[in-house]
């Protein structure tokens, strides 16, 4: 009796593609949403704290925070990956 090579590899391969699946959704490129939520609410609240919490608003305070946050996550990316910052603004200039 032969068993069907194909088989074989199909369920393996799954795994494999799986580890793989995992190991991206885990690298320090991809946050998950909720942890850069987190990060968002957090400095939030800092920006409201440091102004005494007056003179402001949450929705401003969020908008500000989520642009910072998402910027921090992108230096990052182009630190890990060693790209430059000043390459990206002579090419936007």
């Amino acid at each position: 009796m032969k068993t069907e090579p194909v088989a074989r590899k199909s369920p393996s391969r799954s795994s494999a593609d799986g580890g793989i699946d995992a190991a991206k959704q885990s690298s320090p490129e991809r946050i998950a949403p909720e942890v850069r939520h987190r990060m968002i609410a957090a400095a939030a609240y800092l920006r409201a704290e440091q102004r005494a919490f007056q003179n402001g608003s949450p929705e401003d305070d969020w908008l500000q925070a989520e642009i910072e946050v998402d910027e921090f996550l992108a230096q990052t990316r182009r630190a890990r990956t060693g790209l430059d910052d000043t390459d990206d603004r002579s090419r936007n200039s």
